[in-house]
């Protein structure tokens, strides 16, 4: 599934927020492409190999705020191995999105409400035992600046499968480096609770995407952006980050099929992204 705050959203953010007032009043648009060492959602493991992902956006500024729409997909680059014990099947895509979302903007405070539809490969989704993944979910996610610190919250509502809320808190923290061409360096800590999206042991068949409800996993992560003024591609930026995810539900410990994962506490997620904006 796509991930809150990736960075071409970022580049769009910044195309219609900032800069003069002819490039806030234009329609913007960014691309980005992501290779990572594995695909995690909300700490669950989707698939526990490399990973290719992509991101097309395009926004329109009105007044304080913006409506964007967007899609993403997820390219598995290989089995992960074990292959016989794989969290997806890999050499394919499994999954792409769809969203649209509206943002207001007042002061150090944003808030966006969107709509998200999940497309999950018949295969991947089986791969992990479940089809609940198809589904759509009507997110509400709002943070406000204070300086170099940015706490956040957001909530994603699940009315067509699993009937449940998810909820992240979040809390970022700007630390400004040299050179000029590494302008800050963001560490980060989040936290995901389930709020009715366990599964019931009374009635499985609902499905559900965690063992229990509350909290999932905790999140510990460090990102930079570096602008590459390459040729005509002037606006384009490479993310590399880095996740300490620390798994406290039972379905956020299990990292592949193979009984030895059922319980692993902890896992390590690298990543790096080049986004282009126009």
């Amino acid at each position: 599934m796509r991930v809150a705050g990736c960075s071409v959203c970022s580049m769009v953010v910044f195309v219609l927020g900032v800069g003069d007032v002819g490039a806030q009043t234009r329609p913007a648009a960014a691309a980005d492409v992501t290779l990572s060492s594995r695909y995690d959602w909300r700490g669950i493991t989707r698939h526990n190999g490399w990973v290719l992902q992509g991101d097309l956006v395009g926004g329109v500024r009105f007044g304080s705020g913006f409506v964007t729409v967007g899609g993403w997909t997820n390219y598995e680059l290989r089995l992960a191995e074990p292959a016989s014990t794989d969290v997806g099947l890999g050499k394919h895509f499994g999954e792409w999105n769809v969203w649209a979302e509206v943002a207001l903007w007042r002061g150090p405070f944003d808030v966006s409400v969107g709509h998200i539809r999940y497309f999950v490969d018949e295969d991947a989704a089986a791969a992990v035992g479940t089809t609940v993944f198809n589904t759509g979910e009507t997110y509400v996610d709002a943070q406000v600046r204070i300086g170099p610190f940015t706490p956040r919250a957001a909530v994603s509502l699940d009315l067509e499968k699993v009937k449940g809320a998810y909820i992240e808190i979040e809390a970022a923290y700007r630390i400004p480096v040299l050179p000029l061409a590494v302008p800050s360096l963001y560490v980060s800590v989040l936290g995901g609770f389930s709020a009715g999206q366990a599964i019931d042991t009374t009635d499985p068949s609902q499905g559900g995407y965690f063992a229990t409800n509350g909290l999932t996993h905790i999140d510990f992560s460090a990102r930079t952006q570096v602008y590459l003024p390459i040729g005509p591609l002037k606006d384009l930026y490479a993310t590399p980050e880095v996740h300490f995810v620390v798994n406290i539900d039972e379905a956020t410990k299990r990292t592949s099929r193979s009984p030895e994962d059922a319980d692993k506490a902890t896992k390590w997620r690298f990543a790096v992204a080049l986004s282009w904006y126009w």
